[in-house]
């Protein structure tokens, strides 16, 4: 039958069994949860000759402590005897779980660091869309603006925002009545209507060019 016939005093001292007490069984010194894989590395050790495998030991204060066992099996007479040599892998234990943690720590910051590159570089796509359609509109207004006015007062109203009054020794003043021009423009829009009203204006000129009273001089 499987059991206990000799121990270190290391084994004594960390676990508090009495070292003549070979009434104890091997699988008492392991944690209720680690008996069958202790009992599996008993038997693995019988047939391989060597097995290492990790299980929580109970100490004489009921402390669970991680170990690393490593058995061997060996041959006295025609006694077959298994050697266990246990290792206290806490320290490893608490610096492996340290790892785990930063990486996830890691891979949460670099999750972060993804996103916010995403959020980034949508924010940076609006920004030029934007701005590409504040150009766009400021081309319409440019273009409306030197439709409306002579060249010279709209570059004013451009770039001063405002003109300085000009004044004219001489100038007609028209006045129109455009017959159903409130229903033509409706469906205008302003560039529309500004070029409309740009060809009315153009005729108006070109007519009273035309009918200009004319002086002849001689001398």
């Amino acid at each position: 039958s499987l059991k206990i016939v000799e121990w270190n005093s290391n084994f004594e001292k960390t676990f508090g069994h009495p070292e003549k007490t070979h009434k104890f069984h091997p699988l008492d010194t392991v944690h209720d949860r680690d008996r069958d894989l202790l009992m599996q590395q008993i038997e693995r050790t019988f047939l391989l000759g060597n097995v290492t495998s990790e299980v929580t030991i109970m100490t004489k204060d009921n402390e669970a402590v991680p170990y690393e066992l490593r058995s061997f099996r060996t041959k006295v007479g025609e006694q077959q005897l298994i050697f266990i040599i246990g290792f206290n892998i806490s320290e490893q234990k608490q610096i492996q779980e340290v790892l785990r943690l930063n990486k996830e720590r890691l891979e949460t910051m670099v999750i972060q660091l993804v996103e916010n590159a995403v959020l980034l570089n949508q924010s940076n796509d609006e920004a030029i869309l934007q701005k590409k359609l504040i150009e766009e509109e400021k081309k319409k207004s440019d273009k409306l603006l030197m439709s409306i006015f002579p060249e010279s007062v709209a570059m004013e109203l451009k770039e001063k925002g405002h003109a300085v009054a000009r004044k004219f020794e001489v100038a007609t003043i028209l006045f129109a009545d455009l017959v159903d021009f409130t229903l033509l423009s409706k469906g205008l829009n302003p560039e529309q209507l500004s070029s409309e009203l740009n060809w009315i204006f153009v005729g108006f000129d070109f007519i009273a060019e035309t009918f200009e009273p004319k002086i002849a001089m001689s001398l």
